[in-house]
């Protein structure tokens, strides 16, 4: 038996103690629904878990040894046996249906509501027509508009395949106050040295995105719009004012850091740059190299010494044993390469050159547009005619890049 005395104080210990932990509860858990980072979920839940505990450490604590032996002493209350239904303690059932009531309810007036506070927060930051941009005429003020296409970080006219990483370092690392002369450098581990340009306006950098890669090499060495680039190969040293800019991204492209590194990417359509900083290796600086693609060549060099020199050195002769010359295999590998999913397999070129062009310049003759297609300068394509000159029509004045010297056709 029990006092009354005692038992309405030990209702009113259950009573506070039952409170606290219902309101704990519901605002512990409303607390933690309202929290969106999932490492400040887990730290407020810990924090809820140690406010419950307190008072057990509390005791633990602070308690005398002869109270907490006194207590370990006493015989537990004894509330009869538990009532069964199919086998089932009908305590823990009621225990679990209020737990799956309490989570419904935490989700559906918790959770929900700030979800639905989420995407409200989403329409007004980044809701309706997004693709288009705007301007107004700085001093007469008429308002301008143009459409834009959607923004998609894995399209590759959004950028190259493979730059992301490099361009993510970039942003997130940039610092105003290290650039200097017109260019942010900087050391990051993992990458080395690295450059990036630095423009003052908008408009700049505009000008600069517009340039094509056939247009961009031809700026003179210190141009506006200029990559440093000339008729020869630039190095990754102190030499070459602009090389942590361009190499670096390079390296990420390609994984080379000199010419010789970059050497097998020369025929690649996709990576101009490597044909812009290594013209000599690439074979940009000659007309008998083989090079196929022609965007990153500097046009200008088709005028220097080493250029004119191949040219009129070139004898007007045509080998029958063509196809076993590593400049014929290069063209032809090129033009393969670079027409692929653009010309249909089905072409005569393409057949031709799929088969590892194993004829010779009679080939071009076989169609009346082959050798116009061969021996021409044009859309991004060097000529082969310094192979052919003869079926190419240079004694007829015919053909780009013919040969010029005393042993020229005409």
């Amino acid at each position: 038996s029990i006092s009354c005395r005692r038992l309405i104080l030990l209702s009113g210990v259950v009573a506070a103690r039952s409170s606290i932990a219902v309101m704990l509860g519901i605002s512990g858990g409303m607390w933690l629904c309202q929290t969106r980072d999932v490492t400040n979920i887990m730290l407020n839940a810990v924090a809820l878990l140690f406010i419950l505990e307190i008072d057990d450490l509390l005791y633990k604590v602070l308690a005398p040894k002869h109270a907490m032996q006194y207590l370990h002493s006493i015989r537990e209350f004894e509330v009869g046996s538990r009532k069964t239904w199919a086998g089932m303690d009908l305590s823990s059932i009621m225990k679990l249906l209020v737990l799956v009531v309490t989570v419904v309810l935490f989700c559906r007036y918790g959770i929900y509501q700030n979800a639905l506070q989420a995407q409200h927060a989403r329409e007004l930051l980044c809701g309706g027509n997004l693709n288009f941009v705007y301007g107004t005429h700085p001093s007469l003020g008429p308002i301008f508009i143009t459409e834009t296409e959607d923004y998609n970080l894995t399209r590759a006219a959004s950028m190259l395949p493979g730059i992301r990483p490099l361009v993510t370092d970039v942003v997130f690392q940039f610092s105003p106050e290290q650039v200097k002369k017109w260019m942010w450098r900087v050391n990051l581990p993992g990458r080395g040295d690295l450059a990036v340009k630095h423009l003052p306006s908008v408009g700049d950098l505009q000008k600069w995105l517009a340039m094509s890669d056939q247009q961009a090499p031809e700026e003179t060495g210190y141009g506006s719009k200029s990559y440093g680039t000339f008729c020869k190969d630039m190095p990754w040293d102190e030499s070459y004012w602009e090389a942590d800019w361009v190499w670096s991204t390079v390296k990420v492209l390609t994984g080379a850091t000199s010419c010789q590194e970059a050497r097998p990417f020369c025929d690649k359509k996709d990576v101009p740059l490597v044909r812009m900083l290594c013209p000599q290796t690439c074979g940009c600086t000659q007309p008998d190299s083989g090079l196929f693609v022609d965007n990153g060549c500097r046009q200008l060099c088709q005028k220097e010494e080493e250029f004119e020199g191949s040219l009129n050195t070139t004898k007007c002769v045509e080998s029958p044993d063509i196809h076993k010359s590593k400049v014929w295999q290069r063209w032809w590998k090129g033009f393969y390469d670079k027409n692929t999913g653009t010309w249909s397999e089905d072409n005569a070129m393409m057949k031709f050159a799929k088969s590892g062009a194993p004829g010779n310049c009679s080939f071009l003759s076989s169609k009346d547009w082959i050798a116009g297609s061969f021996c021409s300068h044009k859309d991004g394509q060097r000529p082969g005619t310094v192979m052919c000159p003869i079926t190419c029509g240079c004694r007829d004045g015919k053909g780009d890049w013919c040969p010029s010297g005393k042993a020229s056709c005409k």
